[in-house]
């Protein structure tokens, strides 16, 4: 009970102590050292301003650790053969063979744990370019890097945790955009850090594809599709609400799980018919880089 208060305490100094419930949803976050056991039903957050003030308090207190998404927890049954998380990075620049990941989140979409922290690819150096488009989106500085995680040693905890939670059962990662941008980001680094054998035995479900899906997604739906099926605009026109943080890592998976469970609640859609072997991907990027002058 006393660590349990005292994480409280923390929580509600890095958030100014102000507490406040959202329509529908709320953006307060439950932020739980490992060590921690929470009593069932206890409501343990704190609100954040605006998303960097959120994620600088979240990374400065619980930096590469696990924590829990709540009060509400969008969580989604077990599948047999799959265990399936939602990841997000946010990197340097657009260019997939070039850019650096900069920060990282994965969230279980069983029991809605996530590790997330952000990544230092190597920013003392002269060579390291922070581009300006990606700052404007990310908010993500130099400073905010140093003292971070290598990118080897990030990715290495990241395929750890991943390995560690996954129950025997093969991974399945989630993600909008995952197949054009987050996975060949995640290769490339993965390729420079000698790691790419991780990869080849996850499969994945591009949320954008789900989201898509008119004809299993939206004929039976009582929402109407959006003329943009952007992550941003999935979220705003199902639930009249902004991503607060968006295009930073924690916040994007944690929007993304809420559209996934009001398109697909039981991940049939996704699992039945949208689901790409990561080994395929892979091969098809080798085979452009090696076509490539």
């Amino acid at each position: 009970a006393d660590e349990i208060e005292q994480v409280k305490t923390v929580l509600c100094e890095d958030a100014n102590g102000v507490e406040q419930q959202r329509r529908g949803y709320t953006h307060v976050r439950r932020v739980v050292p490992q060590h921690v056991r929470i009593p069932e039903g206890e409501a343990l957050g704190a609100s954040f301003n605006d998303g960097i003030t959120m994620r600088n308090s979240l990374m400065g207190n619980v930096a590469d650790s696990t924590f829990d998404v709540g009060p509400v927890r969008v969580t989604f049954p077990p599948h047999e053969r799959y265990y399936c998380v939602i990841i997000d990075f946010e990197t340097n620049g657009l260019v997939r063979q070039i850019c650096r990941i900069l920060e990282y989140a994965s969230l279980s979409l069983e029991d809605a744990s996530c590790l997330t922290d952000f990544v230092n690819p190597g920013v003392e150096s002269d060579n390291f370019h922070l581009s300006k488009g990606a700052y404007e989106k990310n908010k993500i500085t130099r400073m905010m890097l140093y003292g971070k995680k290598t990118t080897a040693e990030a990715l290495t905890a990241l395929f750890e945790h991943l390995d560690r939670i996954r129950q025997g059962r093969s991974l399945c990662l989630f993600g909008h955009n995952i197949g054009d941008y987050d996975l060949p980001v995640l290769y490339y680094e993965a390729m420079r850090c000698g790691l790419t054998e991780n990869l080849r035995s996850m499969f994945y479900v591009d949320t954008m594809d789900v989201a898509k899906d008119e004809e299993r997604v939206w004929s039976n739906s009582d929402d109407d599709c959006p003329e943009s099926c952007s992550l941003e605009s999935l979220h705003e026109s199902l639930f009249g609400e902004v991503i607060v943080g968006h295009h930073g890592a924690f916040a994007d998976v944690s929007a993304n799980a809420r559209v996934l469970k009001r398109l697909d609640p039981d991940l049939s859609i996704s699992l039945g018919h949208h689901v790409k072997s990561c080994s395929d991907l892979i091969d098809s990027l080798d085979t452009r880089r090696r076509r490539r002058p």
